[in-house]
């Protein structure tokens, strides 16, 4: 009779690790999963290099309404999808902190995903509540997370002709009080 020791080495290469039921997904058998070490993945909804910029420009001291534009003009994403990763966010991650900010009003990474496809036929268009809502979440104004929707200044006749008659003080004359009474 001989003794063993229990020595801890490395499973086998034919070992097959057990499979785990997925049966409780949607009520649907997707056949067996594959236990199994869990492999680290990139975070989804932000790449590599956008959380490079939005860092370098915290280094900066940027403000969040700032580092958004910054996305906007290099991914050319909405003013909305801009501010949640001006934050380092997916839209899971903006999802978990809408709900623990507002536990009576949860929300789900779809409703961040529709609010950020609007105005697209594919999104939703938030409404004022949401987005005041979204403006706290994001530490900003309304204005920074819709900037970019429906700017139709440019149809106005009187646009060009306002600010090209002088109307705005110079730099260096700050407006008086009775100067502001009339803004």
């Amino acid at each position: 009779m001989t003794t063993r020791t229990a020595v801890a080495s490395p499973e086998p290469e034919d070992h097959q690790p057990a499979a785990v039921p997925t049966s409780h997904l949607h009520g649907l058998d997707h056949g067996p999963r594959r236990a199994g070490p869990v492999r680290r993945r990139r975070r989804r909804g932000i790449r590599p290099d956008q959380l490079k910029l939005v860092a370098e420009a915290r280094a900066e001291g940027l403000p969040w309404p700032e580092i958004a534009a910054r996305i906007q003009r290099a991914y050319r994403v909405t003013g909305l999808a801009a501010m949640r990763l001006a934050h380092s966010w997916s839209q899971h991650d903006a999802a978990e902190t809408w709900n623990r900010r507002w536990p009576e009003d949860r929300r789900t990474f779809k409703n961040f995903s529709y609010w950020e496809n609007w105005p697209n036929p594919t999104g939703f268009m938030p409404s004022l509540t949401i987005l005041i809502r979204l403006a706290e979440l994001y530490e900003c104004a309304v204005a920074d997370l819709v900037g970019d929707v429906g700017d139709w200044r440019h149809l106005d006749a009187c646009q060009g002709i306002a600010q090209g008659a002088g109307s705005q003080p110079d730099a260096d004359e700050s407006p008086t009080r009775s100067d502001t009474a009339l803004m």
